[in-house]
């Protein structure tokens, strides 16, 4: 019974780092990192960064208040992080308003720059739909130039 309770404890250890991981890299990077935990260890490569910061996004939080800001929040860096997601780069870092992204490690890609550049272009392509969601609650819109 011991041994079928600690092996349940790992598995449920496993799914929950295996959500984590995913939260930040796809999953097959993730596969890669499991099977080269190395990956890990600094060193040193050439990268791509994306920094992404919402022009007045502070201001309009204020606006909306802590309960109507929080479902902003999290649409609106769903939508930035899966631009990064799809062009398999890591998400970094989320600093306030602010998304940080990477290419180019822990896995090398040789197209990391064309990379970041799809996925800031996607960025600026999901605005209007957030704009269009978000301007009712905020009677401001996420200007564009500031992804």
């Amino acid at each position: 019974m011991a041994a079928g309770l600690a092996r349940v404890k790992e598995e449920e250890e496993s799914l929950r780092a295996r959500t984590q991981f995913e939260q930040f890299f796809t999953p097959q990077l993730y596969s890669a990192l499991q099977a080269n935990p190395t990956l890990l260890e600094g060193r040193d490569e050439t990268v791509t960064v994306l920094f992404c910061d919402i022009r007045a996004f502070s201001r309009i939080s204020e606006r909306l208040g802590n309960r109507q800001h929080d479902p902003v929040d999290q649409c609106t860096f769903h939508a930035l992080s899966q631009c990064v997601l799809d062009e398999q780069g890591v998400l970094v870092d989320y600093i306030g308003d602010e998304l940080m992204a990477m290419w180019g490690a822990p896995v090398a890609q040789p197209d990391h720059a064309l990379r970041a550049c799809r996925a800031a272009l996607a960025m600026l392509r999901v605005l209007p739909a957030l704009n269009e969601r978000w301007q009712t609650r905020s009677r401001r819109a996420f200007a564009s130039a500031s992804v």
